[in-house]
């Protein structure tokens, strides 16, 4: 029915969010905001979660890949910016949530051999300062890219690709010194 529904553990009710058709979703570290990602058009919204009202709209430009859709999304725990990668253009976009400005984007060619172009993922650290995104490459490798809010530019001492799979979901430790990479029962550590 093209909606995301969320429930409240503690009291088992549950809201419908009438997104259209997804890719995926996210909340913000605080709980109070809700971000989804859409097609037709391509955007990431943000939602009310106690309001059940749609916030603010991050439209995507379609200009290389016309099916493009954000993979993954991130909100900042500062509640300053929220992240999207877009597998099919390869780009990372990273927004201001206030001005709904686009802050930063940055293709695969912007590090060596790309971040790929099957799967993503997103993740801020605890401070909001670097934003890390992760896409499967094609065949067997992947690539890590740590972009420093602050100074506007990938961060390429930590960026780091490796050789073993497409990538699962990531985890980020709370301290932020720590990244949790999974691929067909294997683990990585950045």
């Amino acid at each position: 029915n093209k909606s995301i529904r969320t429930w409240d553990l503690k009291t088992g009710t549950s809201t419908e969010f009438d997104t259209g058709y997804f890719g995926c979703a996210a909340f913000s570290p605080d709980v109070r905001l809700f971000a989804t990602s859409r097609r037709a058009p391509h955007m990431v919204q943000l939602w009310d979660v106690a309001q059940q009202t749609r916030l603010k709209e991050f439209k995507i430009e379609q200009s290389e890949s016309p099916g493009q859709i954000a993979r993954a999304i991130a909100l900042a725990p500062d509640g300053r910016t929220i992240a999207a990668v877009s597998a099919e253009d390869d780009m990372a976009r990273i927004w201001n949530v206030e001005t709904r400005t686009l802050l930063h984007e940055f293709k695969a060619k912007d590090v060596e051999d790309g971040l790929g172009n099957s799967g993503a993922g997103v993740l801020y650290t605890s401070d909001s300062r670097y934003v890390l995104a992760r896409r499967a490459a094609s065949g067997n490798g992947s690539h890590v890219v740590v972009f420093d809010l602050e100074e506007g530019r990938i961060d390429t001492d930590r960026t780091h690709g490796w050789n073993f799979g497409n990538y699962g979901p990531m985890a980020l430790s709370p301290e932020g010194d720590q990244l949790a990479l999974t691929s067909n029962g294997k683990m990585a550590y950045l």
